[in-house]
């Protein structure tokens, strides 16, 4: 079992059985959101509300398309070139 895509409405599909378009439009997006940029959002609680605490940082190209797994969809791409 692959890598898989969630798309925004939850559905979950493993990258195999995205269409060749939608994978295509996927990786756009990514190298589209990578000059934009992507923010991250991150927390934790312990114990107590006191405890809690909240950040996000927003990343651009080389690290945005990390965060979004964008190697998982070009080498997709690329097997199925072959």
């Amino acid at each position: 079992m692959g890598f898989k895509h969630k798309d925004k409405n939850g559905n979950v599909t493993e990258l195999k059985d995205l269409g060749l378009n939608h994978l295509k439009n996927i990786i756009a997006y990514i190298e589209r959101r990578a000059k934009e940029g992507v923010t991250i959002a991150f927390g934790c609680s312990g114990c107590s509300a006191e405890d809690m605490w909240y950040d996000e940082e927003t990343y651009y190209g080389k690290r945005a398309r990390k965060e979004m797994n964008y190697k998982h969809y070009v080498n997709e791409l690329k097997r199925r070139s072959e």
